[in-house]
């Protein structure tokens, strides 16, 4: 009987031993899975090895994934050609791209974060899965898959990932210049306090960026000595770039001397603007001389203010050439069309060139500085003594000043002048008739006009308007003092005589030689008995010749 009890227990104790192992096995399953999500990897690691079957495998070799282990990518890679189709695939894949991504071999990390099924992945999971692989897009400067997937984030409950995908999404639209976009975004970031300091900083730049220069001024200035050293520079430089676009040009400098050491052709160009409104020249001078290439927008703004910078400190030569380059490019047909014109009143101020003046003139409308550049070019021909020139172009302003009507009459007399010179006597009488237009007929210059003029007329068979012109002068006793008001009546009865009305003639000889004037006496005498004798009184040629 005793030895029944003892048989019977014995088979009792070998029915229950496989259900007795499989509790067991099970326990230790859930130690491990415990000691795995409490991130006891080592542990865990140890326990699943003990437990030979494939589910345990593929934690073993998780655990390995996340200590790092030398060999866990070839026994990931293993299990995976043997267990294509494990339940843990997904979670293999997505710690295979977490090591990955924190190696910063994204594109490698792309491909295994693409093979995980999100479903198969605890909520939390799934969204650093989705942030993990658009961060690895937008580091791989694929904006557009970075933003489908930062986006889908915005879709799923909040979490620790929603404000960096926000940020990372503001940041690709500023990027671009977007800037009402991205500032939208920097909006949702800055409830977080990681990105706080950062979003605050870039709204304001979003802002400036929209010339919204009012709300730069209004909030910029109580921030900038809130942000780290390496972002105040820019910012200092934003609310001196805002002070100087509202005109507030002492303001600008104050923040100016907050920035950092200029360094780069902006930094040059901004320090040059705020100098320059400040009327300190010599520090816009050296600051928009740093710029290279000044070809580009703020090029030809920089090279336009550099000239007037170098005027101010007496440097024409160097005004010149930063007028030319401004006038060189089109960026502002403004500036442009000015700098044009200020180099060409430089060319012509350093060594009376007006070719630049023809120039701008070929290129731009006379209609604004048309009556100016005539002037410039009047004044150019004068002094090479192209007086045709010079006339032509006085003729082509409107009202001449007192000035130019001085330089006009004096261009007339001398390119009459000129044609006397040559013998031109008749071409000369259209200038000497200009030549007399504005004095007075009391101006000795008016009078001397018209005493060559009634010459010319002479000279050119007209002699009954020399006379005219001559007799009109001696009757209102003009040029008194001079040689030519004492040959009035010597050239009057000259005219008559040449016109063959020798009574007249006669007449004016005689006043000539009871004048006492000896230049011309004897002439005067002897063409007085020609007259004589041409009117038949013989006994009365005889008598003078």
């Amino acid at each position: 009987m005793k030895k029944s009890a003892i048989f019977l227990a014995f088979v009792t104790l070998v029915l229950m031993s496989p259900n007795l192992a499989a509790q067991s096995r099970a326990q230790l399953f859930r130690e491990a899975q415990d000691l795995y999500r409490s991130g006891s990897y080592g542990q865990a690691a140890a326990l699943f090895d003990k437990l030979e079957d494939p589910f345990s495998k593929a934690y073993s070799i998780l655990c390995a994934s996340k200590l790092n282990s030398t060999n866990h990518d070839e026994r990931m890679s293993k299990y995976m050609d043997e267990e294509p189709s494990s339940v843990l695939d997904s979670r293999i894949h997505m710690t295979m791209a977490g090591n990955l991504f924190d190696e910063g071999n994204y594109e490698a990390a792309v491909m295994e974060f693409s093979q995980v099924d999100l479903a198969l992945l605890p909520e939390a999971e799934q969204s650093e899965c989705i942030f993990k692989k658009a961060y690895s897009f937008f580091s791989l400067g694929k904006y557009n898959a970075a933003i489908k997937d930062f986006v889908q984030l915005q879709s799923r409950p909040y979490s620790s990932y929603t404000a960096p995908s926000c940020f990372y999404l503001a940041y690709m639209a500023y990027s671009i210049q977007d800037f009402e976009i991205a500032e939208l975004w920097f909006k949702k970031a800055v409830v977080d306090e990681r990105f706080k300091s950062l979003a605050e900083y870039y709204i304001m730049e979003c802002r400036f960026m929209s010339d919204d220069y009012d709300f730069v001024l209004k909030n910029a200035p109580a921030m900038l000595d809130t942000l780290p050293a390496e972002r105040q520079g820019r910012m200092a430089r934003i609310i001196s770039e805002s002070y100087l676009v509202r005109g507030q040009s002492d303001k600008a400098l104050q923040y100016l001397n907050k920035e950092s050491k200029p360094d780069n052709r902006t930094d040059f160009f901004h320090a040059g603007s705020v100098l320059y409104a400040v009327e300190d020249y010599k520090g816009a001078i050296e600051n928009f001389s740093r710029m290279e290439a000044r070809i580009d927008s703020i090029g030809q703004v920089a090279s336009y203010q550099l000239g007037y910078s170098y005027i101010q400190t007496g440097n024409k030569v160097s005004a010149a050439a930063a007028f030319k380059e401004a006038s060189q490019l089109s960026f502002d047909s403004v500036i442009q069309e000015d700098a044009a014109f200020n180099y060409a009143k430089l060319s012509f101020d350093l060594n009376g060139d007006t070719s630049p003046f023809s120039e701008y003139i070929n290129k731009y409308s006379t209609e604004k500085r048309g009556e100016q550049i005539y002037n410039y070019m009047a004044i150019g021909a004068l002094n090479k003594r192209d007086y045709t020139a010079a006339i032509e172009n006085y003729s082509k302003i409107e009202e001449l000043d007192d000035s130019q009507k001085g330089n006009y009459i004096k261009a007339n007399y001398l390119r009459a002048g000129q044609l006397i010179s040559g013998g031109a006597w008749s071409s000369a009488i259209p200038y000497l008739k200009a030549a007399g237009f504005y004095y007075p007929r009391t101006n000795r210059f008016n009078q001397l006009s018209r005493y060559w003029l009634a010459e010319a007329n002479y000279n050119s068979g007209n002699f009954a308007e020399a006379g005219r012109i001559w007799e009109e002068l001696y009757n209102t006793s003009a040029l008194r003092g001079m040689q030519e008001s004492a040959l009035l009546t010597y050239n009057i009865g000259y005219a008559f005589y040449s016109d063959k009305k020798y009574p007249q003639a006669a007449r004016w000889f005689d006043l000539y030689a009871a004048s006492k004037d000896e230049f011309n006496r004897e002439d005067a005498l002897l063409r007085r008995a020609d007259c004589d004798f041409a009117m038949h009184s013989y006994r009365e040629a005889i008598k003078y010749y």
